[in-house]
């Protein structure tokens, strides 16, 4: 298995960001309000990142943002192919990378199901 994050991977833009919170499928996860749209296209699940300043310093949320995608790019393989996932973080402490990957399996489960 790839386990290779590539920047396609990424949700970059404002209309990807839109096209994901229009489609109102979110779950709470601790501190993290997670976004999810399934699409048709067959391509590797994409992540987008929301931190507000309030969450911290350009130190702390960087930290939070790198341990978000380390937990997702472990546990790509999980989700299915197509879907967006937007994660936007509340004002927390840092957690371990482990800990952020419990909460994105939990929010899989409930949004999409067991399987891919």
């Amino acid at each position: 298995m790839n386990f290779r994050f590539t920047p396609d991977q990424r949700i970059r833009n404002r209309l990807g960001f839109d096209a994901v919170y229009a489609t109102r499928c979110s779950r709470r996860a601790g501190p993290l309000l997670i976004f999810v749209r399934r699409g048709t296209a067959d391509f590797s699940p994409r992540l987008g990142l929301s931190l507000p300043k309030r969450v911290g310093n350009a130190v702390v949320r960087n930290r939070i943002r790198r341990r978000l995608r380390e937990a997702f790019r472990l546990q790509q393989h999980d989700w299915p192919s197509g879907v967006d996932v937007v994660i936007n973080v509340r004002q927390h402490e840092s957690l371990k990378t482990s800990k952020y990957g419990t909460l994105l399996e939990e929010a899989r489960h409930s949004l999409i199901g067991t399987g891919n």
